[in-house]
């Protein structure tokens, strides 16, 4: 189980599912996620113990992620709803994974208020 070192697809499909419902509706209700672009094939992120993933640490996306307003988040997943995919960072934080033109993407909820 993850806890907050790196992100885990989910593989449920129910599961994924429903995190893409919460998605949509704090989308639908206007609020602003954190967006990381990065490409697995290369990026390596650190995740603990010298160990790295090619998928970024939450704290990676909230610090490097760039700031995007629910509509249009929305309007990138579902327009590339083929590569979407749920992914768990452990202690309840969920993101979307979707890619777009060739690039990787992770998108979170921004927490700040």
């Amino acid at each position: 189980m993850a806890s907050n070192n790196y992100a885990e697809v989910i593989k449920d499909l129910t599961e994924t599912q429903r995190i893409m419902g919460e998605f949509e509706d704090m989308a639908a209700r206007g609020c602003s996620f954190k967006v990381l672009q990065f490409n697995p094939a290369v990026d390596r992120f650190e995740i603990s113990c010298w160990r790295v993933s090619n998928f970024p640490t939450l704290p990676d996306v909230e610090v490097s992620g760039t700031m995007m307003d629910g509509a249009a988040i929305a309007a990138l997943w579902n327009s590339n709803s083929d590569t979407v995919e749920a992914v768990y960072f452990g202690n309840g934080c969920f993101g979307l994974f979707y890619q777009s033109d060739g690039r990787a993407y992770i998108a979170i909820r921004d927490r700040e208020l």
